[in-house]
């Protein structure tokens, strides 16, 4: 008697392997959502360096002042123009050369400026930069949808802005007593 032998795959077994294909792609759909909204984050806080930097180079190759505006409550950033600058400190814009909001991805929790102010939600800060430099610096504190801490720090003695991963701490005011030869 000759056995006779099916050639193909039963339904089990088609079955199995078809769950297996689903919960592959499944996984590697969730790290790909989470690769793009990690990109979108990366995008979003560049740009707000872009500015910085752009104000650097305009303020260094011209004798312009420029204005950086970010709304900690509205989630905003401007750069302007600045026209003139009064005895008193008031500042008068020109006009507003950029706007932006960053998206739900990216959150400013805190600016501290380099004289040890402090200001976090429902505040307003400003950046000021000339042909000199940075009027102030300080550290800008932001975090992704998954808690994730990044820094924008901006250092007025050498005019760099740089995006770093975590919480960085800032350099504080030294006392002369402090200070070391």
């Amino acid at each position: 008697m000759s056995k006779r032998r099916d050639k193909g795959f039963t339904l089990a077994e088609t079955m199995v392997v078809l769950l297996l294909l689903g919960i592959v792609v499944s996984v590697a759909q969730l790290n790909v959502f989470a690769l793009l909204g990690r990109s979108r984050f990366k995008a979003s806080v560049q740009d707000l360096v872009d500015v910085f930097r752009m104000a650097i180079k305009a303020s260094a190759e011209s004798d312009q002042r420029y204005q950086i505006e970010i709304n900690l409550n509205e989630q905003t950033y401007a750069l302007s123009e600045i026209t003139h600058v009064d005895d008193y400190g008031d500042i008068q814009v020109k006009e507003t050369l950029l706007e932006a909001q960053l998206p739900l991805e990216c959150y400013i929790e805190q600016v501290i400026y380099d004289d040890g102010r402090s200001y976090g939600q429902g505040d307003v800060v400003y950046f000021w930069i000339g042909h000199a430099g940075w009027f102030r610096g300080a550290a800008i504190y932001l975090s992704d949808k998954d808690g994730n801490q990044y820094s924008i720090l901006i250092n007025r003695l050498n005019r760099m802005v740089e995006l770093l991963d975590g919480e960085i701490e800032m350099l504080g005011r030294k006392d002369d007593i402090d200070m070391t030869f």
